[in-house]
């Protein structure tokens, strides 16, 4: 996927150029299995996987997922995304301490983002960032 390659270059060079720090592991956005399947692909975790090649940062795979199928976020309206994605991740992984920078490709109303970084702080997680191509 060319634009994944492209696009997690691009987000890379800002964040590097930034006055950003560095997190201690990126964790892309998980997709239900199914979900997943369907697809063939997870564009959070091929974003994430050029951010962390270019940031020398290691991606946290194992241990968080979204383990409830959640219709697409896109597809409700924004008063109804909390509800579709309300306990839909979990996180059986030790972060206590740890610095960490969700990615995903697009953030709409961040209902995902603050569910998965909620799961990520009662995981022990000191700080959570969002990198992101676009905010709609």
């Amino acid at each position: 996927m060319p634009h994944a390659r492209l696009l997690g270059d691009l987000l890379a060079e800002r964040i590097a150029a930034g006055d950003i720090a560095t997190p201690d592991c990126l964790v892309p956005v998980p997709l239900h299995p199914i979900n997943l399947r369907q697809r063939g692909f997870n564009q959070a975790e091929r974003l994430a996987r050029r951010i962390a090649r270019q940031l020398d940062v290691s991606i946290a795979m194992r241990g968080i997922e979204r383990r409830r199928a959640t219709q697409r976020q896109s597809m409700l309206a924004a008063s109804e995304r909390r509800a579709n994605i309300r306990d839909a991740f979990a996180c059986d992984v030790d972060l206590a301490g740890a610095h960490i920078a969700i990615v995903d490709d697009v953030v709409t109303t961040g209902h995902t983002v603050r569910a998965l970084a909620a799961c990520l702080r009662s995981a022990g997680a000191r700080r959570v960032d969002l990198y992101a191509v676009a905010r709609a």
